[in-house]
């Protein structure tokens, strides 16, 4: 018996990380001949081994038939002061409005305290145009990019790495920032106070924060984290209201650039709904792979 409990798990890992490979992420990296080494995929198949003998316990997997297969986890969490359950699909399932309605209603029955799902899905999908017919609305877009796509020689700026002393005037800066752009999904949604609890975690869990400055002036600031795919993702770029519309991003994209090169990370990603990022991302050559979407329920 634990023989064959073992050859299924066997084969549920198998298939887990045979889906990773073909999620948005991976295929972007690829097509971009990126070379994965075999070491970079240890999180994922860690991740699949984990799921496979029951481990992750705050996490679902679906794995249907072979013309079905699709990745899906679900968490709850709060947001903007409301429960909230947050899907994320790898890969998205192509279903019917039948079954999509029953899916959506079976989450509904998870915790009816939770009002809003919020789903983590790949752009071009079906379940996507299914959702946004039913009334979500898009949260944030996730861009990846390939940094030697965006070569510029502008070099206004100086930079430094951002201590514990800094942080105040930089999350001043991002309150400000959001709060000039209504585009930006962080738009009336956080105080100066909790963005500076924002930037303590960062430094907190050794992520990359340096800010861009001249003379006495404070520009702008980027603060990033590589993971173990060697994708960096970006978890904040903004420019002071100020400064904006000065082409002093540019400065902030190079810089950021050229740290990565020096670690030799080729891929990066960061999520917006900003417009003048947007407007750059594709100037840039950045794609859209996923997007998240918050889907009321009392309006499904």
């Amino acid at each position: 018996m634990d023989s064959e409990k073992t050859s299924k798990d066997e084969k549920t890992f198998k298939r887990l990380v045979e889906l990773f490979h073909c999620t948005p992420e991976i295929r972007f990296i690829e097509k971009n001949q990126v070379k994965l080494k075999h070491s970079l995929l240890t999180s994922h198949k860690e991740f699949a081994k984990q799921v496979a003998w029951g481990e992750k316990r705050p996490y679902f997997y679906q794995l249907q038939g072979k013309k079905d297969d699709f990745l899906f986890t679900w968490n709850r969490s709060e947001e903007l002061n409301s429960k909230v359950i947050e899907l994320r699909f790898f890969l998205a399932p192509d279903l019917s409005q039948k079954t999509l309605s029953s899916f959506l209603s079976s989450l509904g029955q998870l915790d009816k305290r939770y009002r809003f799902l919020e789903f983590y899905l790949p752009t071009h999908s079906r379940l996507k145009a299914q959702l946004l017919k039913k009334g979500a609305i898009t949260r944030g877009l996730h861009l990846y990019g390939k940094t030697n796509r965006y070569h510029r020689g502008r070099k206004q700026l100086e930079f430094k790495d951002a201590t514990q002393r800094d942080l105040p005037r930089l999350a001043n800066l991002e309150y400000l920032a959001h709060q000039h752009d209504k585009t930006s999904r962080c738009f009336n949604r956080l105080n100066e106070k909790e963005y500076l609890l924002f930037y303590k975690d960062l430094l907190k869990n050794k992520h990359k924060v340096f800010f861009a400055f001249k003379e006495d002036d404070l520009i702008g600031v980027l603060a990033y984290r590589v993971n173990s795919l060697n994708t960096a993702h970006i978890m904040t770029i903004a420019i002071h209201p100020s400064f904006q519309g000065q082409g002093f991003s540019e400065d902030l994209y190079l810089e950021f650039f050229r740290r990565l090169k020096t670690d030799k990370v080729k891929v990066y990603s960061g999520v917006t709904t900003t417009r003048r990022v947007l407007q750059k991302a594709k100037k840039m050559g950045r794609e859209v792979c996923y997007e998240y979407l918050m889907l009321d329920t009392k309006l499904r």
